[in-house]
Formats: C-alpha cells, structure tokens, sequence
C-alpha cells in the first residue's frame, strides 16, 4: 500500500483523548452515571492507575456526564496547570451562580469558611458541586505556592478537604499517578473513597477503539492487524494509540509499515522499562523475585508470607501492582513481559512480537484450535516463543519454539535442542518446535527431541491437539 501523507490523525498521544473519541470504561461511566441519576452528589472516587492509563481521559469523561445534570456543577482542576485554587472555584460556578463571582476569602489560612460561603449559593440554588481534581496529591503544596494554607501540615489541608465533603454539597473527585502518595492523601477519609483502579482494555473494545479511529482517519486496517495491535500491546490503552498513530503518520498498514510502528513503540517503552528494572533490581533481587512470583500466577495475597506484604505495599505503592484485597495484578502488561524476558535472558526487543510467525501461530492455536490460554500466557519462557498454561497429565502446559523457513524442512543444533528439551524438563512443559513453511503457506507442528536436528513438512501435524494427542 502507498504511502499516505494526507490522512488526518485522529490517534492521540499527547494529553487526555478528547471525550468524542473516549473508549471502554464502560464499568466506571456506568458507576458514576447510576450515582447521579439516584441523585447521589456526595460523591468520592478516587480514580488509580500509573501514567499512560488514561485517568485525565477518564476524568474529563466524567465532567462530561456531569454536565448533563441540572443540579450538578462539575470544578475541574487540572493540578499540572498549577491554577489559583479559588479564582477557578469562583469563576467555574459564576457560570450557574453569578453571585458566586463576588465571593472574597478573608483569610488565605481559612479556606473552610470560603468554602462555607459556597455552600450556602448551592443550597439557595439547590444545587451540588462536584470537585474534579487532577493529581491530587498534589494540592497541598499547590495552595502553598498560591499563599492559601501556608501554615498547615499537608495532612491537616487534606482533613480540611474531608471536612468540606462531609459538611457541604460538594462531592469530590481525584486521581493520581503516584500511588502512594494519592493513598495516602485518600487514606484520611477512612475508606470511604470508591477505588478505580484502571487496567487494559477488554479485548472487543480495544478492537473497536482501533477499528473506529482508523476508520476516521481513513487509513484501512484488516481484521487481522488490528487484533495483532491489541494483541501485542497487551489491551494498554496508550500503546494502541501510539502504535496507531505511527500507523497513519506512516500512511500504510503493510508488514514493513508495522514493523516500523512496532519499533516506534518500542523506542517509547523500552527506556523507561529499563529504568524502572534498575530501579527495582538495585533495591535488591526480592522486589524482581516477587514479580516473576504474580507473573507464574501466584496473585492470591494468602499465598504470600507475612513478611513478604511489606514488599507487595511497596510495589504497590510504586504502582508497579495493583492490590484488589484478595488478590494482586501486576498493573503493566508489557512491563510484566519485559521482566520475563528479562529474567528468562531473551531480547527484550521480543517484548512486542513482530507481525510475523511467532504472532500467525499463535494467533491460529487462539482461534481455531480455541486455546484461549496462549491470549493469557503469550510471553517468552527461555527459550520458548509461545507457552501455553493447559495441565495435561503431569505436565503443566505446552513450550513452543517459533521457526520459520522457506525450505520443505529445517535443521536446528544440538545445543539448541538440548537448551529446548532441557528447560522443558525444568519447567514440567511439552516441548513443541512449530515451524512455518513459508513456501506451502502451511504450519506445521513437530515434538522436540534433543537427538532429532531435522523436521521435515511431510512429518509434522497441522493441529496441535493432534500432536499432543500421540504423546
């Protein structure tokens, strides 16, 4: 396909996606939507997630819900943008209440009683304000530097903003990126936050997302590259937007043009992965150790000793995980990959699968043989491509070795197989060499024996069940 260089972009990599164009969090807009149609202003969600997860997105979608109700004023407060805290409250509800605008604080060390003031506007009116705030671990040092609060304790300023929610008619919105931080702001109201911690897409909306904005932007892309985006990007709204973007910017979605979308996400991730590896890594192996632990699928917290929450909080509070209570996630996908491939000592580069046989294959055994498992655990084990968790008898899944080749049959070395029959042993895995005929446009599947270097086309079964089925 040509290039393109007049398509209009409609993919957004920079600042929240424009509330037109939101996608999913069908579960958090349905939240808010039922608390304001029962009428439930007092509202407190605190909306949880690292950078790149789209909480400012997710936030400007709730301004706008807001805003269709008539007994409803949304305040936003982007805290990146450093606004003076009550020249916004004011000029924000003069839009609905003109006196508003007359209000003057008396004592910048005494918001409270401004902030009294404005209840009694709402209650003449009959109307609730709901604060949307941005960052908002952040506030305490903000109202400092506009001269409000400069003798409080950043605590005594967040138990002031409790008060507010507690004796006004204002409800109260935030997020944050540092986790820690944001928990501990929130902690002062005694769990009464509702706690939206923001993950990957679901997979039918993130093929919808991706499928809408390259229909806007007028950039054709197949069934089958717009699941590989998704697919490799693990559903994180933000890789979907770069690689799509790259897409457009390029003007074609041919093999070439993904690779180099592919390796234009790569360039944005990988750096900060590394860092954030290092970072853990020099806090000693525990933290690295731990994470390997939930990537196995050790995520209920009553597997883990006493001794090792403290590690989980930390994490946690790096927003490396997420603690649901019971059970623990780690919050990145693509970051979780990179560590296993780290650890498991293969390219980090890997970490997105090319448009290429390893995604075909895996692809395949996903929808026609329905082994929904390798959606789960396409991630790199050694010297394993593709590993599939599926017990069978006394093993415990399946290892595949990806090949590709445009012969009729393909040699491997001994101390490849070895390594391959070796880690198999070790990991309790069916080893399993799949290997791409590129010339008969066929797949077949072989069982890897240390002592067998040749796989011949005319050997291998075009199934894996068959496979697995004579062993």
């Amino acid at each position: 396909m040509a290039e393109n260089k007049c398509l209009k972009n409609y993919f957004t990599i920079k600042g929240p996606v424009p509330t037109e164009l939101f996608f999913d969090r069908r579960k958090e807009v349905a939240f808010l939507t039922n608390l304001m149609d029962r009428e439930a202003y007092d509202v407190l969600i605190s909306v949880i997630a690292p950078f790149r997860f789209g909480k400012t997105s997710l936030l400007k979608k709730y301004i706008s819900i807001i805003s269709n109700y008539e007994n409803t004023i949304p305040i936003y407060f982007p805290s990146k943008l450093k606004k003076d805290f009550i020249k916004t409250m004011k000029e924000t509800l003069s839009r609905r209440i003109p006196d508003a605008s007359e209000l003057e604080i008396e004592n910048r060390n005494d918001i409270a009683s401004f902030f009294e003031k404005i209840n009694r506007l709402l209650e003449e009116h009959n109307l609730w304000a709901i604060m949307v705030i941005d960052e908002f671990q952040e506030i305490p040092a903000i109202l400092k530097s506009q001269g409000y609060m400069t003798v409080w304790s950043n605590k005594d300023i967040f138990e002031c903003f409790r008060g507010i929610t507690e004796e006004f008619r204002i409800g109260l919105i935030v997020s944050g990126s540092y986790i820690g931080k944001l928990l501990d702001a929130i902690s002062l109201w005694n769990g009464r936050f509702i706690e939206q911690r923001l993950g990957p897409f679901p997979r039918e909306d993130s093929i919808i997302m991706l499928k809408t904005l390259f229909n806007m932007s007028g950039l054709e892309a197949n069934d089958e590259v717009v699941e590989y985006i998704a697919m490799s990007t693990k559903d994180h709204p933000y890789y979907m937007q770069l690689f799509g973007y790259k897409l457009v910017e390029i003007g074609a979605t041919s093999d070439e043009s993904i690779e180099k979308a592919r390796k234009f996400v790569l360039d944005n991730k990988l750096s900060l992965f590394q860092k954030k590896y290092r970072e853990l890594k020099e806090q000693g192996n525990k933290y690295i150790d731990t994470l390997i632990k939930i990537s196995n699928g050790i995520t209920l917290i009553s597997e883990y000793p006493d001794e090792e929450w403290e590690i989980l909080l930390e994490l946690e509070r790096a927003g490396i995980i997420y603690n649901y209570g019971t059970r623990i996630e780690i919050t990145d996908k693509l970051f979780e990959e990179f560590i296993m491939n780290k650890v498991s000592r293969r390219n980090i580069e890997k970490v997105i699968p090319e448009y290429t046989a390893e995604y075909i294959i895996s692809r395949k055994l996903a929808y026609e043989e329905k082994l929904k498992e390798v959606l789960i655990s396409y991630r790199s084990w050694g010297p394993f491509d593709i590993v599939i968790l599926k017990k069978l008898d006394k093993y415990k899944g399946i290892g595949i070795q990806v090949k590709a080749t445009t012969k009729t049959s393909i040699d491997l070395s001994r101390e490849e197989l070895k390594h391959i029959t070796e880690t198999a042993r070790e990991l309790s895995l069916i080893p399993v060499i799949a290997v791409m005929f590129k010339a008969l446009n066929k797949i077949k599947y072989f069982r890897a024996k240390e002592t067998k270097t040749t796989y011949h086309e005319k050997e291998g079964n075009e199934k894996l069940h068959e496979l697995i089925k004579e062993h």
